[in-house]
């Protein structure tokens, strides 16, 4: 029923801000947004299909959540209708509400403490650069390290995913795109921001990269590859679906690596923001 509602109220891009109704697909944010050289940042893997509505109510986040943050760091403001019928509205398009964080609270709830009627979200400037680098690894190890040092370098990544040889044969095969089958694990790390920032931190990345031991390193060379590169990502759940043995793309259990090699991953992963 509320697929219906699926109109897009505004588009301010003075205020960097939209405003729609649950229906509206999280695409279709981004979309409208464009011609005004902004966009909306959390990107599930189903963002061609999944409403923001159910984007608020799952706290989704996307393959760039690690530097532009979940749903609710991207949100300002929802209306919902309680049990009772009762529209409330909380947050604000200012971004700063009086009283108890109870927008953070409904967010990820499920559809538990309100059905989500409106919500008004944040818009981001188009990046002037997005550079993505794909780095081979020949051990799971390696490239477990190389997620830590990367986060412990002080970059942090718009995405930095990690995916080992079975789960990187299943979405070759499916996706088509373009990963080094005979490798032991993958490593995609995607810069974005001003020229120069990424231009710094490119070399920085691709360094230490070649330091913990990538056997090749390949850049992206426009937009077109680089949707080809995250295809696998944002599809391996459709080739994996079938398999009895999970793989995690940020789970590296297999070929070695214990718990505690994880566990350390973790901790470096920690001493940044999840988002800027």
């Amino acid at each position: 029923m509320l697929a219906r509602l699926d109109r897009i109220l505004e588009v301010d891009p003075r205020r960097r801000l939209a405003r729609v109704q649950p229906g509206v697909t999280n695409l279709e944010i981004s979309v409208a947004a464009a011609p005004h050289g902004l966009y909306y940042a959390p990107d599930p893997s189903s963002q061609v299909a999944c409403t923001i509505g159910g984007n608020v109510a799952e706290n989704s986040g996307g393959v760039h959540c690690l530097k532009h943050g979940l749903t609710v760091h991207n949100l300002l403001e929802v209306r919902v209708l309680t049990i009772d019928g009762e529209l409330l509205v909380l947050g604000s398009e200012t971004g700063e509400a009086p009283g108890l964080p109870l927008l953070a609270l409904l967010t990820g709830s499920e559809g538990m403490l309100g059905v989500v009627v409106e919500a008004t979200v944040r818009l981001k400037p188009l990046p002037e650069r997005v550079e993505l680098l794909m780095a081979a690894f020949d051990d799971v190890r390696r490239c477990a390290d190389a997620v830590g040092r990367t986060i412990a370098s002080g970059i942090v990544p718009a995405g930095l995913e990690m995916m080992d040889a079975p789960a990187m044969r299943a979405a070759e095969a499916f996706a088509h795109c373009g990963y080094p089958t005979d490798a032991e694990a993958l490593l995609l790390c995607e810069l974005d921001g001003l020229h120069h920032d990424v231009e710094r931190d490119l070399q920085t990345v691709e360094t230490l990269l070649r330091d913990c031991g990538a056997t090749s390193l390949r850049v992206a060379t426009d937009a077109t590859e680089r949707q080809r590169m995250w295809s696998g990502r944002k599809s391996r759940s459709r080739p994996l679906a079938g398999w009895r043995r999970t793989i995690s793309a940020w789970t590296a259990r297999s070929r070695g690596v214990t718990s505690r090699t994880c566990c350390s991953v973790s901790a470096s992963c920690r001493r940044r923001p999840a988002f800027q």
